[in-house]
Order: C-alpha cells, then sequence, then structure tokens
C-alpha cells in the first residue's frame, strides 16, 4: 500500500513538473516569436515601409503569433496539414502579414513547397531557404534575399554594418548586385558566346555559388571593385561613388571580422 501511494506521489510530481516544463518552454516559444515580429516591424520603418504596410504588421502581430505557436506545437508538424485546417479568417492574416497577392486556398496550399508552406509560418523576415538555392519560398512566392537564412552570421553582419546608415534604395542595389551574380552564373551560352537562356532554380544545371563551401564574400567583393574600376568612365558618377564605398566598406569588415 505504501510503495503504491510512493508510486502515485511520484507520478503526479512528474506529471507536475512536465506540465510546468512545458508551460515554459510555451511562453518562451511565444516570447520568441512575438519579439522577432516586432523586430520585422521596427527593421520595416527603418526600411521605409508605407504607413499601410506597419500597420497591417501590428493589426495581425498577435492573431500571426498565436497561429505560429499552434504549428510548432504540433505532433509531428505538417504545415500544410495545419494550414488546411485554419479558417478563411486565419488563412487572411498569414496573406496579410506575408504580403501575398495570391489566396490561401487549399488548391494553393497544395502547390506549395515543404519550404514555401513552412515559411508561412514564421515571422517575416525569418523565412528559411531550406534548399539552399539562394530564393526563399514564402507560400508560392519566390524571392532572392541577402543576406539570408543560410549565409554565415559573420558575412550577414559584415554587410549589415556596411549598410547600416544606407537609403531603402541603395539596400535593394546591394542586394541586387549579389543577385546579378546569381543571374550571371546561370546564364546559358552556346559555342559562339550567343544568349540561350538562364537555369532556373530547380532545373538540374541551376547553381547557388555561394552554396560551395569554398565560395569567397571576399574574393566577391574585390571583383566587383575591379569591374568598377574597370568600367569607372561608364558607370554614373554617383552609382560609381555609391558602389565602391560600399563595397571597400563591406571588404574592410569582412577582414575585421577574420570572415
Amino acid at each position: 500500500m505504501q510503495i503504491n501511494t510512493f508510486l502515485s506521489d511520484s507520478n503526479q510530481l512528474s506529471s507536475g513538473a512536465t506540465e510546468r516544463v512545458n508551460t515554459a518552454n510555451t511562453e518562451r516559444l511565444f516570447a520568441s516569436f512575438n519579439s522577432d515580429f516586432k523586430a520585422e516591424i521596427t527593421d520595416a520603418m527603418r526600411r521605409g515601409a508605407g504607413n499601410d504596410f506597419v500597420l497591417k504588421l501590428s493589426e495581425n502581430r498577435q492573431r500571426f503569433v498565436e497561429l505560429a505557436m499552434m504549428a510548432q506545437q504540433q505532433e509531428p508538424v505538417d504545415s500544410k496539414k495545419f494550414i488546411k485546417s485554419l479558417s478563411f479568417e486565419d488563412r487572411q492574416v498569414l496573406q496579410k502579414v506575408h504580403s501575398l497577392g495570391t489566396s490561401i486556398t487549399d488548391s494553393t496550399v497544395n502547390k506549395m513547397s515543404a519550404e514555401g508552406v513552412d515559411n508561412l509560418l514564421l515571422v517575416p523576415g525569418k523565412g528559411l531557404d531550406a534548399n539552399n538555392d539562394a530564393i526563399t519560398e514564402i507560400g508560392t512566392a519566390k524571392s532572392f534575399k541577402f543576406p539570408n537564412s543560410n549565409t554565415p552570421a559573420d558575412v550577414a553582419a559584415a554587410w549589415n554594418k556596411s549598410l547600416q546608415n544606407s537609403s531603402p534604395e541603395d539596400r535593394l542595389m546591394a542586394a541586387a548586385s549579389m543577385m546579378t551574380m546569381m543571374f550571371s552564373v546561370n546564364v546559358q551560352t552556346d559555342a559562339n558566346g550567343n544568349f540561350l537562356g538562364v537555369n532556373e532554380p530547380g532545373s538540374a544545371a541551376y547553381v547557388n555559388p555561394m552554396a560551395d563551401p569554398n565560395f569567397s564574400y571576399k574574393a566577391w567583393a574585390n571583383n566587383q571593385l575591379e569591374y568598377n574600376e574597370t568600367f569607372k568612365q561608364e558607370i554614373p558618377a554617383n552609382v560609381y561613388e555609391r558602389d565602391v564605398k560600399f563595397l571597400s566598406s563591406f571588404l574592410l569588415n569582412l577582414n575585421s571580422a577574420n570572415a
């Protein structure tokens, strides 16, 4: 009898401890999602986002965080199944938060990749490039962003530091220089150098040079600087000055961090 009572008390204590751990984990998860979302709103304002965009994020923050938490607490996590279980109103929350032009229907969910559907349930700006092709999929939308989830932390820090006081337009143009590099390595030409097409993400011939462990961001920055010097007379003076200033700063920050 005493043994049974002891075992019963032990099970109750164990159950109570587990419940406290689960509650603590839930609170940490909520705090993390909430903090990330607020940081994204702040960053959107810094980037010069319009009031309507910022208001849309703010109005949908609480419900989005609740949905993201619910999705993470599934066992096992199944993003497609979870989103299909949502009401029209909750699907609209996801659509608004991620600024998607297409409604989230069962049909569109079926067309989404695992990466695309998982990223719908992550805070904007925190989407993962799961297949490391340099393209981040959110729903059915695909976009190039740099730095992304696979960019080494020291490289991302050097990049962001170099753009610390830059305008939204200059930030966009800096990222575009990386996208141009991605485009150029995937251009198809014939033996005479004639343009044939571009390898698209997902095709067998598509290449993400940044996925190569030997890829050097320092070499890329140096090559860009050399390009600017070579074609200096053909580049508008303000563009030349902007690009050289950024690239020189990026290279300096990379060297300082030994990236």
